[in-house]
């Protein structure tokens, strides 16, 4: 009787433990991945790379998906030559995300363009290396790899507050992406992930519904992003990192940095600490440098400023994609502080 009463037991236990991961993977397979960005990202991807007859895998090189990078690995950049080429004396290269790129505006609206309209006539050469869905670690990574070949007499390094908690994700803009990770204080990169693999590793976990467990793993290998206010720690590292990298490039090839936070009203979680830490580092990094090596701007108050005077509701025209007149208003606020920069 006894020995019964333990088998009645844990087939009891094995029943119900049967159950809750039925009703979790039914959740995760109705519920949840049906809404999931990064699911819908996938099957889009994978129906697109059906249509040009291509595995996944050989459609996301196509696209110039690599390890080091993740996307836009093509030397995506856009050049504003001169009035007269030959009068070309100085040399920006803009990093940034799809603000910097120009999205959602038409040619000659971004604030790039427009600073090169400004800027033009004085034999001011501008490079724009911005890519769509890019964060503060991707365009130094770019910065890093590219930037040089312009031979820059300065760089400026836009973000916006959104791509501050990108670093802490190895997914982002339908395609997998490399990741900084800290042990004993000391930065490693981890490489983009195989796209072929990541794929085929989410189509395998939903056909044999093991879908719960493959998100429970990708939340657990990227909480920093999911939990950021539980990850200050790991931010205050990044930051740290990216202001003292940013240093010993301008440094090393005697170019100056301007870190610039373009204005955005954009919410998302944890905001607000990773600002203050954010700015806290670079002022801090900068103070020690000095601005003529690396100097960081905010655009903040001047764009705040000019949205009152033009009668511009400030939340909604710098809501993530700023409009035309958002484009113009940071524009002019940059336009001031180059001017500063000798030689423009």
């Amino acid at each position: 009787m006894k020995g019964s009463k333990y088998i009645n037991w844990a087939f009891l236990l094995i029943i119900t433990f049967i159950g809750i991961y039925v009703s979790i993977e039914a959740t995760f397979q109705v519920v949840i991945s049906p809404k999931s960005g990064v699911a819908n990202e996938l099957a889009a991807m994978g129906e697109n790379a059906k249509k040009h007859a291509m595995s996944v895998r050989e459609y996301a090189k196509q696209r110039g998906h690599t390890p080091l990078l993740g996307w836009g690995q093509k030397f995506i950049y856009n050049i504003h030559e001169p009035e007269n080429k030959e009068s070309t004396h100085y040399t920006i290269v803009f990093l940034g995300d799809s603000v910097t790129a120009g999205h959602g505006v038409a040619p000659g609206e971004s604030y790039v363009d427009l600073l090169s309209s400004k800027l033009r006539n004085k034999g001011v050469r501008i490079v724009n290396l911005a890519v769509s869905g890019y964060g503060i670690d991707q365009m130094w990574l770019k910065l890093e790899l590219e930037a040089q070949q312009f031979k820059p007499n300065l760089i400026i390094f836009s973000f916006i507050p959104h791509d501050l908690i990108r670093p802490g994700i190895d997914f982002n803009y339908s395609s997998t992406k490399p990741k900084f990770v800290f042990s004993n204080n000391s930065a490693q990169l981890k490489l983009a992930k195989d796209y072929g693999d990541y794929y085929e590793d989410f189509l395998n976990a939903k056909k044999h519904y093991w879908l719960a467990s493959w998100f429970f793993r990708r939340y657990y290998e990227n909480y920093e992003y999911y939990l950021p206010e539980l990850s200050t720690g790991y931010y205050q590292q990044f930051y740290k990192y990216i202001a003292t990298s940013l240093g010993a490039h301008s440094s090393m090839y005697k170019t100056p940095i301007v870190i610039v936070k373009l204005a955005n009203s954009f919410e998302f979680r944890g905001k607000d600490r990773l600002l203050a830490i954010s700015s806290a580092q670079f002022d801090k990094t900068c103070n020690e440098l000095g601005e003529n090596r690396l100097k960081y701007i905010s655009t903040d108050k001047c764009a705040q400023d000019a949205a009152i005077q033009r009668n511009v509701d400030f939340q909604s025209e710098f809501a993530f994609h700023p409009g035309k007149l958002g484009h113009s208003i940071i524009a002019n606020c940059l336009a001031e502080s180059l001017e500063t920069f000798d030689g423009i």
